[in-house]
Parts: C-alpha cells; sequence; structure tokens
C-alpha cells in the first residue's frame, strides 16, 4: 500500500466564530432583530437553524433564499443589501 496517496489533504476547515474573526453572523443577526424590534435570542437561534436546513451555509441557496426564509420565520424586516451591512 503506498501511505503518499492516502495522506492526501481533502478538506480545511476554520472555526471563524470566534477564533479567526469576532461573532459577525451572532451580533449582525442580534443586531438586525433589534431594529426590527423582535426577540433577540429567538431570531438568533432561528437564523442558526434556518443557515444550515436551508442549504445557505453550503451553498445549496443563495443569500436572497436565506433572507426571505429568515424574515418569514422571525418577522424582521429590510432589505436584503441592508441587512447584510449589519455584519
Amino acid at each position: 500500500m503506498d501511505f503518499k496517496t492516502d495522506n492526501i489533504i481533502r478538506a480545511v476547515l476554520f472555526d471563524f466564530g470566534g477564533v479567526f474573526a469576532e461573532e459577525g453572523f451572532r451580533n449582525g443577526i442580534r443586531k438586525i432583530a433589534k431594529q426590527s424590534n423582535v426577540d433577540t435570542d429567538a431570531t438568533e437561534k432561528t437564523a442558526f437553524a434556518l443557515v444550515y436546513s436551508t442549504g445557505y451555509v453550503l451553498g445549496r441557496c443563495n443569500e436572497d433564499f436565506f433572507w426571505k426564509a429568515l424574515k418569514k420565520a422571525t418577522g424582521i424586516t429590510g432589505d436584503n443589501r441592508e441587512l447584510r451591512k449589519s455584519f
């Protein structure tokens, strides 16, 4: 068995959640929730669930789809481009 071919790096994962960068997603979602006068904790929880369940985190849906789903589930409001600036 040739071990060199078994040692190929197939993926590299980075944990940006407070390791390499600030908690940008979390902080941005909480800021958006406050601006929309909706519960920040519930919105954060829903946003984290939706980022995975919609497939957004894996590139299976576009950003507009994610925002539409988040708005519908939480009651947040605003133009998608403006919401993105909160991050």
